[in-house]
């Protein structure tokens, strides 16, 4: 197998016009190739006045068939969903979860009979995960998404 190297006067170009044909087809890719039906979504959430430490946001579509859900990680109260984490254009319903440990000790899972862990529970109250009332629609380019929910 023999390797050909590319340099500008395989184009037949010379110094400046190959580096300007280099700096258009970069143009064209980052303008061109990135997906426009998606838009990038942040904000801040907050339980209770505070900033969440550690949760999940999601977004739902709200029309079967628009796409599908997508959703990141909430941390010290801040979430960004882009590239392919970003939503489709469109409507969504938002649940956003976070746990609490309850100070309860129960037996920790798949560990010797004995071995006991603190519990957790669901944080957020469920109106704003499992029965979400939370909506977005997210449009082309940044969206900016903030919530303030309460526990239960």
């Amino acid at each position: 197998m023999q390797l050909t190297q590319v340099t500008a006067a395989s184009f037949g170009l010379r110094g400046s016009r190959f580096a300007t044909l280099i700096l258009l087809v970069s143009m064209f890719c980052a303008a061109g190739c990135g997906n426009k039906d998606r838009g990038v979504v942040a904000g801040q959430v907050a339980l209770d006045g505070e900033p969440i430490a550690t949760g999940s946001i999601i977004f739902i579509p709200t029309r079967q068939g628009q796409a599908k859900a997508t959703g990141g990680t909430i941390t010290d109260g801040r979430y960004r969903l882009a590239g392919d984490a970003a939503p489709v254009i469109g409507n969504y319903r938002v649940e956003i979860r976070s746990n609490r440990k309850t100070g309860r000790m129960v037996q920790k899972p798949m560990a010797p009979r004995g071995e006991m862990v603190e519990a957790i529970e669901e944080a957020v109250a469920t109106r704003y995960n499992d029965r979400s009332e939370l909506t977005f629609e997210v449009k082309p380019g940044k969206n900016t998404a903030n919530w303030e929910v309460v526990s239960r």
